[in-house]
């Protein structure tokens, strides 16, 4: 399956050719290296190997989580339950921020508190430390993550620089997380490594003309993250910390594919 790809391998291979040969001069290996990290963000993470046996442009469907609902009736849709129960807002809220707002109220703000609490319950069960983390991060640990904060279509919102230089809203606490365990040293026995965050997440959501209905694609929302490092002595343990994380998730949806 084909990948869009952004970056310039060409120029990110002579990039390195120079940084090899300049490895003995500090400053000039400083000023490679400053270089060299912005266009290394433009280019994907390898391909699972599963994916990359794939050689259609259609994605292969590998396995099924329970089973479609099929319901005896027409069933209401989630506008309709919500306004009839009075359970979410979602107009006039331009005095505030903007069309892709909104307030969940009453028994619907009690379920999703409820799922949070239900959700990171599970989590501590199967070893995972909580750990409770901020809503404002540097740029750097979004973009290290993944997450493009400069270009046209980034969903990411800046924290003004008169107030605080290069900060911006995490769009998941997968950013702090990263942040919390970066530039320190851990030991094999002591791995793998399992956190856990529920936060909120805040997105700019670039397609701003496209309308969505009910709260899909909205500016902020609450999210309960499962994060987790491991060793890679073997080979193997990435796949099997995939795999834990994946059996977790089976537990909380009624039917999906992967």
């Amino acid at each position: 399956m084909a990948r869009n790809v952004h970056g310039d391998l060409k120029n990110v291979l002579e990039k390195l050719k120079e940084l090899i040969k300049v490895k003995d001069d500090p400053v000039q290996s400083k000023i490679l290296k400053e270089a060299l990290t912005p266009v290394l963000f433009w280019l994907p993470n390898k391909t699972h190997p599963r994916v990359a046996q794939n050689k259609s442009e259609e994605p292969v469907t590998i396995g099924k989580v329970g089973d479609k609902v099929h319901f005896t009736y027409f069933p209401s849709s989630f506008n309709n339950l919500t306004k009839r129960l009075n359970v979410l807002r979602t107009k006039h809220l331009g005095h505030m921020c903007g069309h892709r707002s909104y307030f969940l109220k009453g028994d619907l703000a009690l379920m999703e508190q409820a799922l949070v609490r239900f959700a990171l319950s599970m989590l501590r069960k199967k070893g995972f430390q909580m750990i409770s983390v901020p809503d404002i991060v540097p740029r750097s640990f979004l973009e290290n993550c993944g997450m493009r904060t400069e270009n046209k279509h980034s969903q990411v919102f800046h924290i003004d620089n008169s107030w605080a230089p290069d900060l911006c809203l995490a769009g998941t606490s997968e950013m702090a997380l990263a942040a919390y365990l970066a530039d320190e040293t851990h030991n094999i026995s002591d791995l793998p490594i399992k956190l856990c965050a529920a936060s909120r997440c805040y997105r700019a959501e670039a397609k701003r003309g496209q309308m969505e209905k009910g709260i899909y694609r909205v500016h902020f929302f609450t999210k309960v993250e499962m994060f987790g490092i491991t060793s890679n002595e073997s080979g193997e343990e990435s796949e099997s910390l995939l795999e834990e994380f994946t059996s977790i998730q089976k537990k909380f949806t009624i039917g999906f594919c992967i």
